[in-house]
């Protein structure tokens, strides 16, 4: 990655992510929403997510347990250095491969 933004706005239960990327000359945007839940709803395709704390981690999980396809994707936000950075640590399971990275963004 070149360069990263994320955002991230908690107003239990509700929180809002939006991540901007870029490498190798390309971009990537995302923007989601999810409740703090300590249960994981699974709709009819077998798709599933949930946000949970986990000791001082924010935690979204997210993935699918259907016929067609099973994939799991989880990430786990943890802040550094009294709130001045936030480490996102991201493991994909499925789709043809797996994969772990971690980030660290500085506070704008």
């Amino acid at each position: 990655m070149e360069t990263g933004v994320l955002r991230i706005d908690h107003r239990d239960p509700k929180c809002g992510f939006q991540i901007s990327m870029s490498a190798g000359g390309e971009s990537v945007e995302r923007a989601w929403e999810s409740s703090l839940s300590d249960e994981m709803p699974v709709v009819d395709s077998g798709f599933y997510s949930r946000l949970f704390w986990e000791g001082d981690a924010f935690v979204f999980e997210c993935g699918s347990k259907g016929a067609d396809e099973t994939w799991s994707m989880l990430w786990r936000y943890e802040l550094l250095e009294s709130g001045q950075r936030l480490r996102a640590v991201e493991q994909m399971r499925g789709r043809g491969g797996d994969f772990d990275n971690t980030w660290i963004f500085k506070k704008r």
